[in-house]
C-alpha cells in the first residue's frame, strides 16, 4: 500500500535497504516519490535493489555501499549523502545481535551488537542532523533487532 504522502524534492538515506524491511522502506518512500540513498554491506545485493526500485519508480537512487560497523564506510555514506543535498529522512535499519537466547549470547556478540546499532546510529545522525536543522525540515527513524 503506498504512502498517501508526496515525498517529491526529498532525498532519504536508508540503511541496510538490499533487501527484507529497508529494501521495503527504501521502495516504499521511493513510490511516495523521495530520491534515495541506499546502503548496504554487498555492493552486488545493493546494485539489484537501486534497479529494482529505480525500474518500478523511476526516482534517482544512489549507492553507498559500507560496513555500518566500519567508521571509515560510514564516512563514506554520509559523504554521499551530504554530496546530494543531504538526506530529508534518515531511516536506519539493521540487524542486531546474532540469533539465540539471552544468556546463550557472549558479551562478544553484544559487543557487535553495540557496534552494528547504536554507534553508527549516533555517528550518522550527528553527520546528517545539522541539513535537517538548517533547513528546518527532517525526520529521523531508527529501527532495530534485539
Amino acid at each position: 500500500m503506498p504512502l498517501e504522502i508526496n515525498l517529491s524534492g526529498k532525498l532519504a538515506l536508508v540503511t541496510a535497504a538490499s533487501r527484507g524491511i529497508g529494501f521495503g522502506v527504501a521502495r516504499v518512500l521511493a513510490q511516495a516519490g523521495a530520491d534515495l540513498v541506499i546502503n548496504a554491506r554487498d555492493p552486488v545485493s545493493l546494485e539489484k535493489a537501486r534497479a529494482a526500485i529505480h525500474e518500478e519508480t523511476g526516482r534517482h537512487v544512489e549507492t553507498a555501499p559500507g560496513d555500518l560497523t566500519r567508521r571509515e564506510d560510514l564516512e563514506r555514506i554520509a559523504a554521499t549523502a551530504r554530496e546530494l543535498g543531504g538526506p530529508h529522512i534518515f531511516f536506519f535499519s539493521t540487524g542486531g545481535p546474532r540469533p539465540g537466547r539471552f544468556l546463550d549470547l557472549g558479551m562478544e556478540d553484544w559487543d557487535y551488537a553495540y557496534r552494528l546499532l547504536l554507534y553508527p546510529a549516533i555517528y550518522l545522525t550527528r553527520e546528517l542532523l545539522p541539513a535537517m536543522i538548517e533547513r528546518r525540515w527532517g525526520r529521523i527513524i531508527y529501527l532495530a533487532s534485539l
